[in-house]
């Protein structure tokens, strides 16, 4: 993005909207995953990722500068998080349930940005190909091992937000807008420079070796 001259009224310069979404140890969440049906009946686009690598004094993540024929500093300078790994993305809703007379009521929803792992990932497309994200929501168990936090995912019966036409509407209105933050959120964008600092070394000629790759040409959706 370029930077560019901002008008003195503009009402759009502010920060998200969005919280992100993030489990607790020892509670289960019903979530239900957020797209359009043409998204899922088109190679189900519902996901969008990077590979990313994970920085582990500053606990930083930032994109993977290699590609398949190049390698880059962030790949080849021994440090303990230089292996890329996936970081992948989704909108999700997240519902407030509560019991009411032997009976669970929504009491609210909120639209939230979700960033996860590949291993989540697997867990979501192994759910997938039993039980349709399309159909079902999801509920999901977290519980600390060590110094991870695991979770265990389990099919619910049906999808709320997908059932209630006037909920429906208003939750896929505040998708792009989500998404574009589940984007923002998956890494920092770093040049090369700036990933040489990061992780404290000074290689002579590396930049000239080293090409930037845009974010654009990696968050695709996958």
């Amino acid at each position: 993005m370029e930077v560019g001259m901002i008008g003195a009224d503009r009402d759009d310069v502010q920060s998200s909207k969005f919280k992100n979404y993030k489990g607790e140890d020892g509670k289960t969440d019903r979530l239900g995953l957020v797209f359009p049906d043409e998204a899922y009946a088109n190679g189900k686009k519902i996901y969008c990722g990077t590979k990313i690598h994970f920085e582990q004094k500053t606990k930083k993540y930032f994109i993977c500068k290699s590609t398949d024929t190049d390698k880059q500093i962030c790949c080849t300078t021994p440090y303990s998080g230089n292996k890329n790994s996936w970081r992948l993305g989704a909108v999700v809703v997240k519902y407030n349930l509560v019991k009411e007379d032997g009976k669970t009521k929504l009491k609210g929803w909120e639209v939230l940005p979700w960033a996860f792992s590949e291993n989540v990932y697997n867990k979501l497309k192994k759910q997938d190909g039993k039980f349709p994200l399309n159909k079902f929501d999801i509920e999901i168990e977290y519980k600390k091992q060590g110094q991870f936090l695991n979770s265990e995912i389990t099919p619910c019966n049906d999808s709320i937000w997908r059932k209630n036409p006037e909920l429906m509407k208003k939750v896929l209105a505040l998708y792009p807008a989500a998404l574009e933050d589940v984007k923002g959120n998956l890494a920092k964008d770093l040049n090369i420079e700036e990933i040489k600092e990061l992780l404290g070394i000074d290689t002579p000629g590396s930049q000239d070796a080293a090409t930037d790759v845009s974010i654009g040409d990696v968050l695709d959706g996958v």
